[in-house]
């Protein structure tokens, strides 16, 4: 609700969020993806990974034993980058 409300009445700071999620990704996230990376995770794993570490549920980021998932480790470090990132959301 804050981000909704924040485009809604704010577009310089909302165009500066997008700025810093734009750089959160490509620096936190898509490396996951990276062909050179030891992971080479979905886009379903990404999704998974980024809402545990929100803690939009009570879950973990691993998806079904036969797919890619990111480590539980890994997730612990993107949660506190998204903390760091964007204190206001937290």
């Amino acid at each position: 609700m804050i981000w909704w409300h924040t485009i809604r009445t704010d577009a310089a700071t909302a165009g500066e969020a997008v700025t810093r999620m734009q750089a959160f990704l490509a620096t936190h996230v898509l490396p996951f993806r990276a062909y050179y990376a030891c992971y080479n995770v979905s886009d379903a794993a990404l999704d998974k990974a980024m809402a545990a570490a929100g803690g939009w549920a009570p879950l973990d980021p691993r998806l079904l034993w036969l797919y890619s998932s990111v480590p539980d480790e890994e997730a612990a470090m993107l949660a506190e980058a998204a903390r760091m990132a964007f204190p206001e959301w937290w």
